[in-house]
């Protein structure tokens, strides 16, 4: 029984030797052959020149070398441009049964140019070497462009005029040579629904400055939208105006009027001139801009760009001619600052308070929290204020608290009952600010009516508050 395990046993050893040299030719080599050529070593990731992410790179290759007995490799990353000193250095082994290898850095590489060179040493032959050049940046890719910015603010939302025709203009995203049209969209109704009743594609100039006009329109209400492809589509605010029918008989003029954005410009900074002017027997159709304020018009549209280049009071005029040839001219003045004003802070608060009677209202609180140096001036204007003079406060710390940011003004004579047709105007301003202007309108019907907008240090007039 014993001698039969026992040839039993040679012959399955046998037969596994002579499977294990079947099976592993390509990994077991004679000497003679190891001494013919040397290994082939080569790198496959990463690339030449290629960006990796991860500050700790992951080296891969392949080898011709034998998988058995395992020849090491060795692996040295050089941040450029030093080749003699490795930051470091990394021994592996091929993977059983395969010709391909990987080394992962243990250290945390830092943004840079760097050589990755991997060398196996076979007896007695010369290593075979290989080498790639790659970058280390972890940097986040930088943000996508934003897309265009487009606005239109001709025509003024809700404005009614005659005609069969609208004009379109405002700016657009500029800063290349091919740069994509503005398309005017425009929709039946007071929404901007789609299907879209016309569209119109007008080029943008180098300014960013475009106009267009779409016809034939029937009378009716209708909503505008311009857009601009690019990095995205940029759509401007949507606006409404009205078309009312052709009106016949003699030509009447127009209403000249514009406005300006930023509403305290500095000097050297951009400002857009805005067009508010209107018709109500036909379609203005032609602009001209004055900006010396005695020189010549020159013809342009209803938005035009410019920069002022000195402080000071700034006349501009603006002439508007009809269809009919009517015009009309608008001349205001526009304070330009040597530097920004800057917004007042803590920005002050206006309270009112009081019950509505049958002849107005009665207020029992009118005070002012505004910043330490400010000044607040309050009037009432109005036939039912002849009683009332303004008062004028300048905003002080106490003695026991000097250090306050603020002060809390109360009003104490002007919390007094008040007819319809009265108006309280409360204005508060600082040199080199902007402050604040509120107005309190008082009716025989319904309730009081109240607004809010800002105050330039350089004009008495209220501006729009900056966004």
């Amino acid at each position: 029984m014993s001698v039969a395990l026992e040839r039993l046993g040679r012959r399955f050893l046998a037969t596994g030797l002579a499977l294990l040299c079947i099976a592993t030719p390509l990994f077991l080599a004679s000497p003679s052959s190891s001494s013919a050529a040397g290994p082939t070593l080569t790198i496959t990731s990463p690339k030449e020149n290629a960006t990796i992410k991860e500050p700790s790179p992951t080296i891969k290759g392949e080898s011709s070398a034998p998988a058995l007995p395992p020849l090491p490799i060795t692996v040295s990353i050089y941040e450029l441009p030093n080749v003699e000193t490795p930051v470091e250095q990394i021994t592996t082994e091929q993977k059983f049964g395969t010709p391909t290898w990987s080394v992962t850095s243990k250290k945390e590489l830092p943004n840079g140019l760097y050589k990755a060179v991997a060398e196996q040493t076979e007896q007695p032959e010369p290593p075979s070497r290989a080498e790639v050049t790659f970058s280390v940046n972890t940097a986040p890719p930088p943000p996508p462009p934003p897309p265009p910015t487009v606005t239109m603010p001709y025509p003024v939302s809700g404005t009614t005029s005659p005609g069969e025709s609208q004009l379109f203009s405002g700016s657009a995203s500029t800063g290349s040579p091919n740069q994509p049209d503005v398309t005017i969209e425009v929709f039946r109704g007071t929404t901007p629904t789609p299907p879209a009743l016309s569209k119109l594609a007008v080029p943008v100039a180098s300014n960013g400055y475009w106009n267009g006009t779409v016809q034939p329109l029937a009378p009716g209400t209708y909503t505008a939208v311009a857009a601009q492809q690019g990095n995205g589509e940029g759509r401007s605010a949507p606006v409404t105006f009205t078309l009312t029918a052709p009106v016949s008989g003699p030509a009447t003029p127009p209403t000249a009027s514009f406005t300006w954005f930023p509403a305290a410009p500095v000097v050297g900074q951009n400002v857009v001139l805005v067009s508010t002017s209107s018709d109500l027997t036909s379609p203005i159709a032609s602009f001209a801009w004055d900006l010396l304020g005695n020189g010549p018009l020159n013809v342009s549209g209803p938005v035009l760009n410019t920069v002022f280049a000195g402080a000071g009071d700034r006349t501009v005029r603006l002439q508007v001619a009809d269809g009919r040839g009517a015009s009309a001219t608008a001349t205001k003045i526009i304070p330009v600052s040597s530097q920004p004003l800057r917004l007042m802070q803590p920005f002050p608060i206006v309270r009112i308070a009081g019950v509505k009677t049958s002849y107005g209202v009665r207020l029992s609180a009118l005070n002012v929290q505004l910043p330490v140096g400010a000044r607040v001036n309050v009037t009432c204007k109005g036939r039912a204020c002849k009683k009332l003079k303004p008062v004028s406060r300048v905003a002080t710390a106490s003695a026991n608290n000097h250090h306050a940011g603020s002060v809390l003004l109360a009003f104490r004579g002007f919390e007094r009952a008040y007819h319809a047709g009265a108006t309280l105007e409360v204005r508060i301003f600082a040199s080199g600010e902007i402050g604040k202007f509120t107005s309190f309108m008082i009716h025989r019907h319904g309730l009081p009516t109240r607004e809010d907008q800002c105050l330039s240090a350089l004009d008495p007039h209220p501006i729009p508050c900056p966004g």
